[in-house]
């Protein structure tokens, strides 16, 4: 049953995509409407201005990390923004990846772990997982041990695979991160927090 609501969402949720990416107007043909504007993200976000249902967040955070994957970080950023301000947690861990790496945004440690920290307190595993890291590595935060290794506590007691991982490998977090990331996080690669 979960996987066909999460097909349908996710099909309603590319047809929004494709949809909103199209920069063709609205016709009416003997078929219908083609483009309709009612797929579009602009009317989404209006709706969701209007106090739209959590369901329409859900549709609109999916499309902003579609935006994302497709590498339309500009248009994505306002929208992530609006989902995060309304404690879409995905999003949040969205806006921290995207200040992380600066992808559209301009790199920020600090803000990424702002995001990182917003959704950690709301008890998103995930994110829990990462703002441990952060406050491990003194990355955009102030370095703490103590609290970063509970954070991450928490997210294993979600059962976080990561988070049990990097646990089990005495926080070795070069133990979780895949092989392509390494270099780019070279100063992990030598923490020493035991």
């Amino acid at each position: 049953m979960k996987s066909s609501i999460r097909f349908i969402l996710a099909t309603f949720s590319a047809l929004l995509i494709f949809s909103s990416s199209i920069k063709a107007n609205e016709i009416i043909d003997d078929n219908g409407f083609t483009n309709p504007v009612e797929q579009s993200l602009a009317f989404q976000m209006n709706n969701l201005k209007m106090g739209a249902n959590k369901q329409v967040l859900t549709v609109i955070c999916w499309m902003a990390h579609e935006l994302r994957k497709a590498g339309d970080n500009k248009k994505a950023l306002p929208v992530l923004l609006t989902c995060a301000e309304r404690g879409h947690d995905i999003s949040m861990l969205e806006l921290a990846i995207m200040y992380e790496t600066g992808a559209g945004v301009i790199r920020s440690n600090k803000e990424a772990a702002k995001w990182l920290k917003k959704s950690s307190d709301r008890g998103f595993s995930t994110a829990q997982l990462y703002y441990g890291i952060a406050l491990l590595t003194g990355k955009g935060v102030k370095k703490n041990i103590a609290e970063g290794k509970s954070l991450i506590h928490k997210a294993a007691a979600q059962n976080d695979h990561l988070a049990i991982n990097l646990i089990n490998s005495n926080y070795d977090i070069e133990s979780i991160i895949p092989d392509g990331d390494v270099k780019a996080n070279q100063p992990l690669k030598t923490l020493n927090i035991n």
